[in-house]
């Protein structure tokens, strides 16, 4: 698969989870597995989506215990490692 096609998957489940129709451990998921699945990617950028995975579980764990969750701000981290990776 493309990278491009894999940044189309993730952008698909960003919009889904802004419109509610999927939750931040999809979110999470779709991420994790296509994210993977860039070709062409250096360290740095592997490095970065550990990170967010890690932002998007503290995020969800916040979100059970009905606290802020800060997801907006990893939505924006996301969208700017997207911009980062070939096509």
């Amino acid at each position: 698969m493309s990278n491009k096609s894999l940044k189309l998957r993730i952008n698909s489940s960003l919009a889904s989870f802004q419109d509610g129709n999927v939750s931040i451990s999809k979110l999470r998921d779709s991420l994790e597995l296509n994210g993977k699945a860039f070709e062409n990617v250096n360290y740095d950028l592997i490095q970065e989506l550990d990170d967010i995975l890690h932002q998007l579980m503290t995020s969800q764990f916040a979100e059970e215990e009905e606290c802020e969750s800060g997801i907006a701000e990893v939505i924006q981290l996301i969208r700017h490692w997207l911009e980062k990776l070939p096509d």
